[in-house]
This record gives C-alpha cells, sequence and structure tokens, in this order.
C-alpha cells in the first residue's frame, strides 16, 4: 500500500517575508481603491483578484512524501525537486523549519509550523528509505 502524506512549507525567511509583504500590499492597493470612490469600482476588484491569486500562489508551496521519494513544489514550476528519501544526508531541525541536506550537496531550507514540523519528522522516521540522520539544533540560523 503507497501511502503518501503532504506538508505546506516556505522558503527562507528573507524570501517568505518579501513574498508575503508584497501579496498584502496588493491587497491594501485594492482597499485603497475601494475607499476612493463610495461604489464597488471594477479597479478594486481587479486588483482584488490579483491579491487573491498570489495567495493561491503562495498557498501550493507543498511537499509530498510518499514511502520512497519526496516532491518539492515550488511557486514556479521550474523551481519544483523531485529526489528519494535515499538521498537525503541529514536533517537539520530548527526552531522554525527544518534544513534537509543532500547528498549533492544542496541545502533546502524549508519553514514549517510546529505541527508541520513534527508530522514530516514522524512520517520520516518511520520511512524504511530513509536513511540519514535527524539533527535537532536548538538555535539555527535563517530557520
Amino acid at each position: 500500500m503507497i501511502t503518501m502524506k503532504q506538508f505546506r512549507w516556505q522558503p527562507e525567511p528573507a524570501i517568505t517575508t518579501i513574498y508575503w509583504s508584497l501579496t498584502f500590499a496588493i491587497l491594501f492597493l485594492s482597499i485603497i481603491g475601494l475607499f476612493e470612490e463610495t461604489s464597488l469600482n471594477v479597479f478594486s476588484v481587479v486588483v482584488f483578484f490579483i491579491f487573491c491569486f498570489f495567495v493561491w500562489l503562495g498557498r501550493r508551496r507543498v511537499l509530498k512524501v510518499k514511502e520512497t521519494n519526496i516532491n518539492l513544489r515550488a511557486v514556479l514550476k521550474k523551481n519544483n525537486k523531485s529526489f528519494s528519501l535515499e538521498e537525503i544526508e541529514k536533517i537539520s531541525v530548527g526552531l522554525h523549519g527544518i534544513t534537509l541536506f543532500l547528498s549533492t550537496h544542496e541545502e533546502l531550507p524549508l519553514l514549517m509550523t510546529k505541527k508541520e514540523k513534527q508530522a514530516f519528522l514522524g512520517f520520516i522516521e518511520e520511512s524504511a528509505a530513509f536513511t540519514g540522520k535527524i539533527e535537532s539544533v536548538e538555535k539555527s540560523v535563517g530557520l
């Protein structure tokens, strides 16, 4: 039986802060346009739908973990990654997320909520395909 779990993630703190700040700036632009006229105007509706589109894009970031591999879905399709659990050499657990160290010498910092982080680590520990080690870091730079 193939089991698959999905976990939401965000990129490193700087990129996350910039992305969501610009997204909510679009919302505030829509509200400003709405307050300029006393009736509902086309500008505000269009800008609000643009805001909804960017929220949808930001919420698409999903980490799909199957029995033997991980699919990392990002905002842009060219940034999607797929790798096997065996390629993970180390998982560093920080205060606000995790960092995956792959055998290709690539580091993937992922921000997660505490609940998502615990569920992900529990699922990974149960997986037979994961051969790396999990390190808990009390204070980590960036995460």
